[in-house]
């Protein structure tokens, strides 16, 4: 059996998009093998909004976890005030404000960097005592891929680096400092170099990759996609067709933030009913998971309050209960500037799973490449206000016709279990470790 280190900043208990991933890596791997040893961070410097304890429970006993400290303040809630979601005092301004200015444009890679020390001195201790054969990091944040190349370069171990998100050449990482650009590049370059391989989560993060840095070797770059966990959402049977409700339930899980703003989405909505009151009578539109506490108030100004709810973060296995049975079209937000050029929200393959028809808000990129491949006609400019109000009455008034085309083969799906991705993973694995 290979021993591998996994290096993730992000991780149960945190249940925010970050850990889908690297966790379902980690409830696999033993099925093919391989025993995961996990390096992380200790759960006090999350922010409680993201924090679900049931995740801990889906993993085998031989799986082992060391949590480090950090140099960073632990969380204490205010990181709940930063992301917006608890509210923020006249002091909570001013300190957030001093910090987004003067703190972290100096942070890199990214913010998370002060637990670089704890991680690398904790990991390697680890890496010599448990006999590891292989080091595995995931990123964002970026701060895993540094510390798992000083650990594999202490320890000349191989390494192994999983990009969720692409880095450099990504506009949500690039703040327009040229001086943090140039090192953000010298420090992706040089840990891409020491890598064995890299692991994509698109074809078009590959393509970036090989652009990037054309003198380094094509062959490290693998391609596995992000998907959906079988043992959670598994393959729905007989879902699509007629609904079950007069209305037509749009449904949105995962996090909101203040750039991946529904605002669009909603005046379309707003528009629909001033227009045809009658269609907006029969929608209802649910967000469940975190979002700021502004795009709650932008429903509210909006007088949308009767048709569209708020909840907090579920259980993945409360989310695929309620997009199997409680939702008629799933709703997915993409902007290039959060990486929508090669990033693939995971959650699109969870709703791929449940067989429901997906509107998607995306101005191109692999999202919408992926949806092109599949057949999905539902999709329009982020910003489309007038395309969204279009198809949101095409889907009210023929929902029965649309749904069919989201009916997939199970071979079709197959392809995205998270199972089946952990094979692929173990196989690269055993190819680093033997040579």
């Amino acid at each position: 059996m290979n021993k591998i280190l996994i290096v993730a900043y992000h991780f149960p208990p945190y249940s925010g998009g970050s850990t889908i991933r690297v966790h379902n890596f980690v409830k696999y791997l033993p099925s093919f093998d391989v025993n995961p040893v996990v390096l992380t961070v200790e759960d006090k410097y999350y922010p409680t909004v993201y924090r679900n304890d049931q995740l801990l429970d889906e993993f085998d006993d031989s799986v082992e976890i060391f949590r480090t400290g950090s140099l960073e303040p632990a969380a204490h809630g205010f990181r709940d005030k930063v992301y917006g979601a608890q509210e923020r005092g006249s002091a909570d301004r001013l300190l957030i404000s001093v910090l987004k200015k003067a703190v972290i444009p100096f942070l890199i890679p990214d913010r998370e960097v002060p637990w670089l020390p704890c991680a690398v001195r904790t990991g390697t201790k680890v890496a010599r005592t448990e006999n590891i054969d292989a080091v595995f990091s995931t990123g964002p944040p970026f701060t895993a891929h540094l510390v798992a190349y000083v650990i594999a370069k202490r320890t000349q171990l191989p390494l192994i680096l999983d990009y969720r998100d692409d880095w450099v050449g990504n506009e949500y990482y690039d703040w327009g400092n040229p001086f943090r650009r140039r090192f953000q590049r010298y420090l992706e370059k040089r840990v891409v170099r020491r890598a064995d391989k890299v692991v994509c989560a698109s074809a078009e993060s590959i393509n970036l990759f090989r652009t990037k840095y054309p003198n380094i070797d094509n062959s490290k770059y693998v391609h596995i996609s992000n998907g959906f966990d079988p043992a959670v959402f598994g393959v729905a049977k007989g879902r699509t067709g007629k609904k079950q409700t007069t209305f037509t339930r749009f449904v949105y899980t995962g996090s909101l933030t203040p750039k991946r703003t529904p605002r669009y989405f909603l005046e379309a909505v707003k528009t629909l009913a001033e227009e045809q009151p009658e269609l907006a009578d029969k929608l209802l539109v649910r967000f469940i998971g975190y979002s700021p506490l502004e795009h709650q108030r932008l429903v509210e100004s909006m007088e949308l309050a009767h048709l569209v709810e708020f909840e907090h973060n579920m259980a993945p296995r409360q989310v695929a209960e309620v997009i199997t049975h409680e939702t008629d079209v799933c709703l997915l937000f993409q902007r290039q500037s959060e990486g929508g050029n090669t990033a693939i929200p995971g959650k699109l393959y969870e709703y791929l799973a449940c067989r429901k028809p997906i509107l998607c808000m995306a101005d191109g990129g692999a999202t919408v490449n992926l949806l092109n491949e599949l057949g999905c006609s539902l999709i329009s400019p982020y910003e489309g206000v007038d395309d969204i109000k279009r198809l949101l009455e095409k889907i009210v008034r023929h929902y029965d016709q649309l749904s069919a085309e989201f009916d997939w083969s199970e071979e079709t799906l197959r392809r995205f279990s998270r199972k089946e991705q952990a094979k692929q993973l173990s196989a690269l694995i055993s190819e680093v470790v033997t040579g």
